[in-house]
Formats: structure tokens, sequence, C-alpha cells
């Protein structure tokens, strides 16, 4: 009798991937990060999607902490942490208008898909 591998995937198992609502695309660009409390933090972007993105920024930031981002898709967009490991932050947008998130889906449409940070 054959039995699968702990290391092996469950067939039902979803990957990372198929977990995120939406997919994620490469774009680096430069990020100013504004807390609460008035401080500014600068970072780099490198990958986005439709509901979120991942940056390197210069400081620490708390995950759950709201602060707003600047200028993705040229824009000012609210938004709360939700990972960090070391300089690296993952990004949750919040509050989207619709015309924003139009924004985003065009922005993301002219991206190449994201797939690894050996992509950059």
């Amino acid at each position: 009798m054959k039995t699968e591998s702990k290391t092996e995937q469950s067939p039902s198992t979803p990957t990372a991937a198929e977990r995120r609502r939406h997919q994620r695309h490469r774009h680096i660009q430069p990020l100013y990060v504004a807390r609460k409390d008035g401080a500014y933090l600068d970072g780099t972007t490198f990958e986005i999607s439709e509901s979120g993105l991942s940056a390197a920024i210069t400081g620490k930031l708390t995950v759950g902490e709201e602060v707003q981002l600047s200028f993705i898709a040229g824009e000012r967009i609210m938004a709360i942490v939700r990972r960090e490991q070391g300089t690296l932050h993952g990004f949750e947008f919040i509050g989207l208008t619709p015309r924003i998130q139009e924004k985003l889906q065009k922005l993301c449409e002219g991206l190449p898909q994201f797939q690894t940070l050996l992509d950059i």
C-alpha cells in the first residue's frame, strides 16, 4: 500500500499563489510610507497585485499597523502591514475606491507576472 509522503503536497491543498485573491506582478518603484505618527519611511516595491504589494522599507513597521503608501498608480493608498520579515514588508490595500481599483487593475495588466525574488 502506497502512503503519501509528508513532504508531498496533497492535491487538495492550495499553493500560496492559489490562495491569493489576485495574481502578483513584478513592479519596482520608489515608495513612501507615512505612519499615523507623521513619520515617513522610504522603500522600494518589488511586487504588486490589485489588493496589495510587497516592499523593502528603510525602517521598522508593525504587523497590523495602518499606513499610507505613496505613490501607487499615482495615488496615495491606505494599507495594513500584513507581513514583516526584516526589511521586507507585505501590505494589504484598504478602503480602495472603484476609481483606484480600476487604476490598479490597469497597472497590473501591463506588468510581467511575479514568480520569486530571483526575478528582480
